[in-house]
């Protein structure tokens, strides 16, 4: 599962509730969570990322151009004075 964070101008309850339930009628689309202003949404496939996006955006909710990408790396061994 992929999980991508976009910013959502405007994003308060009742526009929340609509944002969810089309970006959950999407396919690929496996969960959303909203917060004021962003949404994160979970996706089966990284590649879905910026059709569900163009499909977010063309129903009238702001979204970035290309969805921004998080990576975690783990470091082992590095000390304070390493890094």
């Amino acid at each position: 599962m992929h999980t991508i964070t976009i910013p959502v101008d405007r994003l308060d309850r009742p526009s929340a509730e609509r944002f969810e339930a089309l970006a959950l009628s999407l396919p690929g689309v496996r969960g959303v969570e909203t917060w004021r202003d962003r949404a994160e949404l979970s996706l089966d496939d990284p590649a879905h990322a910026d059709r569900v996006v163009a499909a977010l955006r063309s129903a009238g909710f702001n979204g970035p151009a290309a969805p921004p990408e998080t990576c975690m790396v783990a470091i082992r061994g590095m000390t304070c004075r390493a890094c």
